[in-house]
């Protein structure tokens, strides 16, 4: 189970980190896109921290038990699960304006 959690993780973490390089390329192609890449960098950095602490707490109750690298996963899971949400409505209209303007020059 741990491995299934952990392999899970992964699997979200990697959409978040395409949805994140979507939305600078996005950025970067597109002048109606205004968006400071250096905060932006900062505020996924800095909210990474906000997710392994928040996990770390998830788990806090059970640490050095066998459930322990379950519980941080499932909840590093659910958090980035919560930001690709929150990152998809915050960017929804950029994001299509860039799916329909590649789609053009396609």
């Amino acid at each position: 189970m741990n491995i299934q959690a952990q392999e899970n993780f992964e699997i979200v973490d990697d959409e978040l980190n395409n949805l994140i390089a979507g939305i600078k390329e996005a950025s970067k192609e597109h002048s109606y896109m205004l968006l400071n890449l250096e905060l932006f960098d900062a505020t996924i950095a800095e909210w990474k921290k906000y997710r392994d602490a928040q996990a770390k707490l998830s788990a806090s109750s059970v640490e050095g038990g066998s459930m322990y690298p379950l519980i941080y996963a499932g909840s590093l899971t659910t958090g980035t699960k919560e930001k690709i949400e929150s990152l998809k409505n915050q960017f929804a209209i950029d994001l299509r304006k860039f799916a329909i303007n590649k789609l053009k020059t396609a």
